[in-house]
């Protein structure tokens, strides 16, 4: 059994990431605030672009969104965590 990884943060780095790691056989799943980003993953999959057409690809990766993150305490626990969200600074 493979580790599993949660990657926080499902846009454009955290969804990459994540999205390169599912697409590799790995235990991925995308945690993300936003209801609509998390609905259409689901609905619609991950699309994944690269450098050249051949890397362009759609991905189905389990989601949840962070209402859900709870239910986790029900199952196998995360490995490896990944948290790759916006760093709001206030330095000028």
């Amino acid at each position: 059994m493979g580790k599993r990884i949660a990657v926080v943060g499902a846009g454009a780095v955290g969804g990459y990431v994540g999205g390169h790691l599912a697409r590799n056989g790995f235990d991925v799943t995308l945690i993300d605030p936003w209801p609509e980003h998390i609905e259409a993953i689901r609905a619609d999959g991950l699309r994944l672009a690269g450098v050249t057409a051949e890397e362009a690809c759609t991905v189905r990766v389990p989601t949840l969104h962070l209402t859900e993150v709870q239910g986790l305490s029900k199952e196998r626990p995360i490995d490896i965590a990944f948290v790759s969200v916006k760093s709001y600074c206030g330095f000028w």
